[in-house]
């Protein structure tokens, strides 16, 4: 398991520096069907992966879209649901695996709680109006848990100094 993982690091770093997101994303997705879990510490290169997708190349290109005088509504339409598909899908995996994993320590909830939010509130920013409200409160939820959960933490940390 030990090997997979240093394996694992490996090919995700390489397609990281090669800017190939979809396939560290595709790395660590498939790491996750076998092991169910990723440490904490590698996680921050998927949210990064996702975050490259969504931000530097989706966004840029929409905003650069929506400002423009002519708009080509096809192509909005696929640059929306590809950034939909992406935040549903880290956020899918942020529930189904980030938050139920045992090795996660107090810190590590709080950082997944912040991404999960982050993540909901990139999506709703070209979510349509019903379905926008309902993404803003999710992620307004996860951002209180995160603050909850810190302020805990906190408290329960200076108390054993």
């Amino acid at each position: 398991m030990v090997d997979k993982l240093i394996e694992l690091r490996e090919q995700a770093g390489l397609a990281s520096c090669a800017k190939r997101y979809h396939d560290v994303i595709f790395i660590y997705k498939t790491y996750l069907k076998t092991s169910a879990d990723i440490p904490p510490m590698d996680r921050q290169m998927l949210y990064t992966a996702y975050n490259k997708l969504i931000l530097d190349y989706n966004f840029k290109s929409y905003w650069k879209l929506i400002s423009n005088e002519i708009l080509d509504f096809d192509y909005l339409n696929i640059i929306e649901n590809e950034i939909d598909y992406l935040c549903n899908d880290i956020v899918e995996l942020i529930d189904n695996y980030f938050l139920a994993s045992k090795s996660n320590h107090d810190l590590d909830i709080i950082i997944t709680l912040r991404q999960r939010a982050d993540f909901l509130f990139f999506n709703s920013s070209i979510a349509r109006p019903a379905t926008k409200q309902i993404m803003l409160q999710s992620a307004l939820r996860s951002y209180t848990e995160g603050i909850d959960s810190f302020l805990f933490f906190d408290k329960t940390f200076n108390s054993r100094c």
